[in-house]
């Protein structure tokens, strides 16, 4: 088939856009954040995108009933894949304003047009203006006919009359059936780091401890390799970062299904991964020992303690009164049994062999 096009609602009365081709099927929620909802391989049918329990809801069917901006959050967090923006985890006051849990983009409607539909390319343009900031947000969206890649072109202002400091980022949960331990992360990184806050039980890493990806001892001296997800029912929980990366991509096989995906990124603008290991390991509020996820997320800053954080820290970005910045990102499904070299920028896969 070659490309196309669909307007819709989902929920009680979310717009939604979808993307096709022979590939695959992108779902974009365009009033929740502009949420990449469904992420579906069509040859195996086969969505990698985690989804909460609780389902995907409109905000109308949710009465806000408490200050916590972590509650805020999770009441209208379906899983799937959100941007971060311009906060990042915990929740903090910058320059007189809260910023919620990671950030305000993705609790938004977006405007959205759509700029070519059918034949052999797709695109879609959203866009947001933040209220607690004075930036704007663009993305394209596209499709083409002849490979299985998504390519998202984003470009951010701050349309401020000062400088402005920030967190980027994208944020993926992906899910069984395609997460399992039959899974591999492959990413050019040198460096993990444990979260030096997070310590739930379920943690198996003494936070703030340093390593060389992927190999790391627990807080018994005994080795993990983080590479490869624990099965479900485990009972584990970890975050960390990867830094010191050499190029912008990291790819996720199932090595069983024989199937992968993998995103390609700008190292100048996004030069940190977060990754969040949640196997059954975290219980109570708003776990409950339900979640079975790999978050894989490339972004601007660490750790994911909020801006406020990432400023004392060195890693937050700026952007002065009318300034810019651009960046390019590639998602890309492949067909391996046993992972991935390299992706380049183009969204080429080296598979391994």
């Amino acid at each position: 088939m070659d490309c196309s096009i669909k307007e819709s609602r989902v929920a009680r009365d979310l717009r939604a856009l979808t993307l096709e081709n022979k590939w695959m099927a992108v779902t974009v929620l365009v009033d929740k954040g502009a949420d990449i909802y469904r992420l579906i391989y069509k040859p195996h049918n086969l969505d990698v995108l985690w989804k909460a329990a609780w389902g995907l809801k409109d905000s109308g069917s949710v009465a806000f009933s408490a200050p916590d901006p972590l509650a805020a959050w999770m009441d209208y967090y379906p899983g799937g894949w959100q941007e971060m923006f311009p906060n990042g985890g915990t929740s903090c006051l910058y320059k007189g304003g809260q910023l919620p849990f990671h950030g305000e983009v993705a609790n938004l409607p977006w405007n959205y047009t759509i700029v070519e539909e059918g034949g052999h390319r797709v695109a879609a343009r959203f866009d947001v203006h933040t209220l607690r900031t004075p930036f704007h947000l663009e993305r394209v969206m596209s499709l083409s006919a002849d490979a299985p890649i998504l390519t998202i072109h984003e470009r951010l202002t701050n349309e401020g009359a000062e400088e402005m400091e920030f967190m980027w980022g994208h944020h993926p949960a992906f899910g069984a059936p395609f997460v399992s331990e039959h899974c591999r992360l492959d990413i050019p990184a040198r460096h993990y780091e444990a979260d030096d806050l997070y310590d739930p039980p379920n943690n198996p890493i003494r936070p703030g401890s340093h390593w060389f990806w992927p190999q790391v001892e627990d807080k018994r001296g005994r080795k993990i390799d983080l590479a490869r997800p624990h099965p479900e029912g485990a009972k584990t929980t970890m975050l960390g970062y990867f830094t010191d990366l050499s190029e912008g991509w990291y790819a996720v096989t199932n090595t069983q299904l024989g199937v992968g995906i993998g995103l390609t990124w700008p190292l100048e603008v996004l030069p940190y991964v977060w990754c969040f290991q949640e196997y059954n390991g975290t219980f109570g509020y708003p776990f409950f020992g339900r979640w079975y996820t790999l978050a894989v997320e490339p972004v601007s800053s660490y750790p994911g303690q909020g801006l406020e954080v990432a400023i004392q820290k060195g890693t937050a970005r700026r952007l002065s009164a009318g300034e810019s910045l651009e960046l390019e990102l590639k998602v890309v499904f492949f067909n391996s049994t046993a992972g991935v070299w390299r992706i380049a920028p183009s969204g080429h896969v080296e598979v391994r062999t």
